[in-house]
């Protein structure tokens, strides 16, 4: 009996488990995906007709908003299943993010502060304040608290743990903006996809600063304003991304384009991306690298144990967060009043005049149409306006009839013109009628189709020697009682 030799092969190698999940590098990979099918959309746009009926953007929009969760649940949620140790709260913190977002942040930002009203048309330096104060604080301290209250100190066990969970927490916050944007505008399907991705890469850049603090945070002798510090910071980046994202999508108008570089408002959203993950990289790297020395170099204990009661730093720093969070809240309110409070005088001698009208208004005096019109540039599509006319009267001349006119006037060139009542009252000592209407506003460039826009109006007419006083407020009927109290204000500045 004779034995064959057999061929001898090389078994192949298991490859050892990862202890975790390399989070820089699946997040960035994301980020790219994001990145490239938004320029292979913008880049379909300018070749073929994407579809423009109302069911269908919608439809993407809302596909596209939950599109990054997808990618992370491949990519990022997907490769932890391969580790050793994987983070065991990555879903539920997004969740309870996107909650958050939608439950809080949604509603302060746009029905308390209203921060589009008064900061789309303020200066730079105020925009920046103003979003800070508004949208940066309350956007950030609310995924602190997601991450504070329901993961730390417990699963921040290294500091990749942290930038994990705080990535999380943006895209959950990041996600459930998106779908408000998606089911509350009526988006081009270009449109709604650089929108989401800003937000969706905006956010997430930006909360592994809170991720760090966080971390930070479980040092014995960790600074008490660490925490309130990074909210703070992490805030002012939020309003940058919002005020040079606006200021980059503006260009120059020319013969064949309107201005509007949408493209370029990926430029900021791309710059948080890069700095922020290469900062907060390096500062993760070397913060480990300094740890690893100091516990070679000396057995004493450097972080507390999560099982641990806070000391009396952490409990100081969370109380410092609070103290800035709501203290910011209480600036943001206040700075929103003095902005949308703040006033320019008109003063015209020749006919008597004096009033005071809002400073961030465009004034336009019509000589013998108006003595002045102010308009607001952010309202839109109908810009609200006050104005004020002084019509020549005769001897014995009313309110009444004054209005008589006026309706006569008005329903010969507004479309759908309707007198919805009038009400005695008395200005400056004066009596007179106030007279509410209202009618449709149609875009004048027939190039625009957009549907007709309500409009509410006010006038008040009281006579003086030969000239009936007409002050007029006009606003888009959702706008209407919003924008009323620029109306009462211009009243009762008026001296004539």
């Amino acid at each position: 009996m004779t034995l064959r030799p057999g061929l001898l092969s090389a078994q192949p190698e298991e490859r050892p488990l990862e202890p975790y999940r390399r989070v820089w590098r699946t997040a960035a990979l994301e980020a790219f995906l994001m990145l490239a099918l938004t320029a292979a959309i913008m880049l379909a746009a300018r070749l073929v007709n994407l579809p423009t009926d109302e069911t269908t953007q919608q439809a993407f929009a809302v596909g596209f908003s939950v599109l990054p969760v997808l990618l992370w649940l491949l990519i990022s949620y997907r490769a932890e299943r391969g580790v050793l140790s994987r983070r065991r709260r990555l879903v539920p913190t997004v969740i309870l993010s996107g909650l958050a977002a939608s439950g809080v942040a949604v509603p302060v930002v746009n029905q308390l502060f209203n921060a589009e009203d008064w900061l789309s048309t303020a200066s730079g330096l105020t925009r920046i304040i103003g979003y800070t104060l508004t949208v940066g604080l309350v956007h950030e301290s609310l995924k602190y608290a997601v991450m504070r209250f329901a993961l730390w100190p417990g699963y921040f066990r290294t500091r990749q743990d942290a930038i994990a969970y705080s990535m999380a927490a943006g895209l959950g916050f990041a996600t459930a903006l998106n779908l408000v944007l998606a089911f509350g505008e009526n988006l081009s399907i270009e449109s709604a996809a650089l929108r989401m991705t800003e937000t969706t890469l905006a956010q997430v850049a930006i909360t592994p600063i809170l991720g760090f603090a966080l971390y930070e945070l479980r040092r014995v002798r960790a600074s008490v304003f660490l925490s309130p510090v990074a909210v703070l910071v992490a805030g002012v980046f939020n309003a940058l991304s919002i005020v040079i994202r606006a200021g980059l999508i503006v260009g120059t108008p020319g013969v064949t384009s309107t201005g509007n570089a949408a493209f370029l408002g990926l430029g900021m959203a791309v710059f948080l991306v890069v700095v922020l993950f290469s900062s907060v990289g390096f500062l993760v790297g070397n913060a480990d690298e300094r740890d690893e020395l100091r516990r070679r170099e000396s057995e004493k204990v450097l972080f507390t144990e999560p099982d641990e009661p806070l000391n009396r730093r952490q409990r100081w720093a969370g109380y410092l967060t609070v103290a800035v969070v709501l203290g910011g809240v209480v600036a943001g309110f206040s700075y929103r009043s003095s902005v949308i409070d703040a006033v320019f005088p008109f003063i015209n001698r020749e006919v008597g005049v004096r009033a005071l009208y809002p400073a961030r208004w465009l004034l336009e005096e019509g000589g013998n149409r108006f003595v002045l019109r102010a308009t607001d540039p952010g309202a839109l599509p109908y810009k609200t306006a006050l104005q004020l006319r002084l019509i020549p009267i005769g001897e014995g001349a009313r309110p009444a009839e004054i209005l008589d006119l006026l309706d006569v006037d008005r329903a010969g060139r507004l479309p759908a013109y309707r007198s919805l009542g009038r009400s005695p009252i008395t200005l400056g000592g004066l009596p007179g009628l106030q007279m509410t209407y209202a009618f449709a506003y149609t875009e004048p460039n027939p190039f625009l189709n957009t549907e007709p826009v309500t409009v509410r109006a006010v006038d008040i007419v009281v006579l003086r020697p030969g000239q009936a006083v007409v002050i007029t407020y006009e606003a888009e009927a959702a706008a209407f009682e919003r924008h009323r109290h620029y109306f009462t204000a211009f009243v009762r500045s008026l001296q004539f």
